[in-house]
């Protein structure tokens, strides 16, 4: 099985299909089956972009002079190309880890792709080792408005967020990274604090009014959300039709508006109002997701019979 083309390099990718005995199968990980970026996002826009989805001939690639992410090599469309016609050839199978990139996958091959979901050591220790409970409604002091927890990557929300900010000035928030360099003029409201989960960033959710994982691209299941839900307030998004975001219900995440500006009138009501996401349904939900996803092994295997 693979689980990472770009790393193995795509025309080796592309050799290892062609001599196994029998057929491949690939662990979805991102959108580098139809995106030759990884992450379906353009970096002037709010939402995931769908523009070679289906396109055989990467059109819209070659127009915007997109780049191969994360290896920078010539090969990125050629694979697009030919895993598209693996795939319909019945050589190459896919495992999706959620229903809505399942259904990108479809759209792209015409096959059908199995839900087999994402299970780590990192969400055991989150979900299952540690005696935290979810976070109850009730917000203490806080040093920050707003939380975004994520990478200073674009597609992951960083820019949004701090457009978002921009607009809502009125409200605190902490961005768990150095400032950008190419950032000039960021927001006098936004602190850049470098911290990971083990050394202030769970506190930091933990404490906050919302915890922000927008992810702009169709990103599969992420370890910052599902954190978010368990232990901050209220977890809010960008909208996104696409991401496994989408499927979460609305009484466990906010799903805020894709227009920077409306998402920070959105969050300025949430902080202002001291809303806080029911306590029940994150359990039930977080519940919900940990016995579906426990199980990701044997739903690897019984697949691949």
């Amino acid at each position: 099985m693979l689980l990472h083309p770009q790393d193995i390099g795509f025309a080796a990718a592309l050799s290892i299909i062609k001599f196994m005995r029998g057929n491949c199968w690939i662990y979805l990980l991102d959108s580098s089956f139809f995106c030759i970026r990884s992450y379906n996002s353009m970096p002037t826009e709010t939402s995931a972009c769908l523009r070679c989805l289906t396109d055989a001939n990467q059109y819209a690639a070659k127009v915007f002079g997109c780049a191969p992410f994360p290896r920078q090599t010539f090969s990125a469309l050629t694979f697009v190309r030919k895993l598209r016609a693996l795939a319909r050839s019945g050589k190459v199978h896919f495992l999706a880890q959620n229903q809505r990139q399942a259904n990108l996958a479809e759209q792209q091959f015409a096959i059908n792709v199995p839900v087999v979901g994402l299970w780590t050591a990192e969400l055991e220790r989150s979900l299952v080792n540690d005696t935290v409970k979810a976070k109850q409604p009730v917000l203490a002091e806080t040093c920050w408005d707003v939380v975004f927890h994520g990478n200073d990557i674009p597609a992951k929300g960083s820019r949004w967020a701090f457009s978002v900010a921009k607009h809502a000035p009125g409200l605190s928030f902490l961005f768990p990274f150095r400032c950008p360099p190419d950032i000039k003029d960021f927001p006098e409201n936004c602190d850049f604090v470098e911290m990971n989960w083990m050394n202030g960033l769970k506190e930091a959710v933990t404490g906050c009014h919302v915890a922000l994982s927008p992810s702009i691209w169709s990103a599969p299941i992420e370890g910052a959300l599902i954190k978010n839900i368990k232990y901050a307030p209220v977890t809010a998004v960008a909208k996104n039709a696409t991401s496994f975001s989408d499927e979460i219900p609305n009484d466990v995440v906010l799903h805020l508006e894709n227009r920077p500006e409306m998402a920070a009138v959105q969050l300025a009501e949430i902080v202002a109002s001291k809303t806080a996401v029911d306590t029940q349904s994150k359990l039930d939900w977080l519940e919900l997701f940990a016995g579906e996803n426990r199980s990701f092994i044997d739903n690897i295997k019984v697949e691949m019979k």
